[in-house]
């Protein structure tokens, strides 16, 4: 295998010989085509959807929506978001964001966050979507 190299870095010291100098730049050097990213696909029939409401499919359909699901129905017995991020052991840097992506996937708002002293409360559609999680918590999980 050090030949090889060997015979290679000849052939390339070579070939930048007999050009000008001016054009050894990284442009003249051979270029190995990039990786084309695969679009990471959402199947429209995701396994077990049926078995959720309709309200909730939405949200479950989507990457880690189950677990968002979960995480806000978990959260929601609790006064504040930080009260159940402490006893998760989790980061309220790390929750809000998962509570917004639901929000997003749900289109509407589910809890009015609390201000500091203030408990949160669940907005009428917060209600709803708690509802109908709780009917299927089995299948969250």
């Amino acid at each position: 295998m050090g030949q090889e190299v060997v015979q290679a870095v000849e052939l390339w010291a070579h070939t930048l010989a007999d050009r000008p100098r001016e054009t050894w730049d990284r442009a003249t050097a051979r270029r190995l085509p990039k990786k084309k990213r695969k679009a990471r696909s959402r199947p429209a029939d995701a396994p077990g959807v049926d078995g959720f409401p309709r309200l909730l499919q939405p949200a479950v359909r989507t990457f880690a929506g189950r677990g968002r699901l979960l995480r806000f129905l978990q959260a929601a017995a609790y006064p504040t978001l930080a009260a159940f991020c402490r006893d998760a052991g989790i980061r309220p840097s790390t929750l809000t964001p998962q509570i917004q992506q639901l929000e997003r996937e749900l289109q509407g708002q589910l809890l009015v966050r609390g201000q500091r002293g203030h408990q949160m409360r669940l907005t009428e559609f917060g209600k709803e979507i708690l509802a109908a999680a709780e009917s299927c918590v089995d299948q969250l999980a």
